[in-house]
């Protein structure tokens, strides 16, 4: 458990900073913390939002999972992302994030969903 929190921890903060650095998918700003700081804060709320509502709103569109045969997953994804944005930038942490498009949400929705396939093998 403790060992598995760790891997999300580093790839979670791993993506942000990565998709970050390179202005690929998406921009982070603060005024107030170091780098690092940053991205830890980031991870615990990105961590907090793909754990309890991701793990929430697959339970309640189960049927839907079922008919789409797995595509709403994306859609869940995507709704997760834009839901931290929203999180992020609503309440004063001093931190601003900015998405791309919705075609780059999309594409970094696959990322994340990809490595979290990898850490659950």
């Amino acid at each position: 458990m403790f060992k598995s929190l760790l891997i999300n921890v580093f790839i979670n903060w791993a993506i942000l900073y990565f998709v970050n650095k390179y202005d690929l998918w998406i921009s982070i700003e603060n005024t107030k913390y170091d780098l690092y700081l940053t991205f830890l804060i980031l991870w615990f709320i990105f961590w907090l939002f793909n754990f309890v509502f991701k793990n929430l709103l697959k339970i309640l569109t189960l049927p839907l999972k079922i008919i789409t045969f797995g595509l709403s997953s994306l859609v869940i994804n995507v709704f997760v992302v834009y839901l931290f944005e929203y999180v992020v930038n609503n309440y004063d942490i001093w931190i601003s994030v900015t998405l791309g498009s919705i075609l780059e949400v999309i594409i970094l929705s696959f990322i994340i969903t990809f490595f979290y396939i990898l850490i659950k093998k």
